[in-house]
């Protein structure tokens, strides 16, 4: 049974967008299913994907040069994992 059983999508923040998705495309397989842009909060350009492993799982990250939100570590609705 694969670890990820019970969690549909998991939420990440990167830098550095094309290589997030070449890592996870050559080293898992994965698919990226969407890679969007759009104005972000406060301005600036939000980037996003979905990256999908093909077991009901995938990954969402998003590009912005700061996390908004970010206040002691903690999102509004994640945690930052240092």
């Amino acid at each position: 049974m694969p670890v990820t059983v019970g969690a549909h999508h998991l939420t990440l923040f990167t830098h550095d967008m094309d290589r997030f998705i070449r890592f996870y495309e050559e080293i898992f397989d994965a698919e990226t299913k969407f890679d969007l842009s759009e104005p972000g909060p406060g301005g600036g350009t939000l980037r996003h994907s979905l990256i999908d492993f093909g077991v009901g799982f995938a990954l969402h990250p998003f590009q912005m040069p700061e996390p908004t939100g970010m206040k002691m570590g903690r999102c509004r609705w994640a945690r930052e994992v240092t």
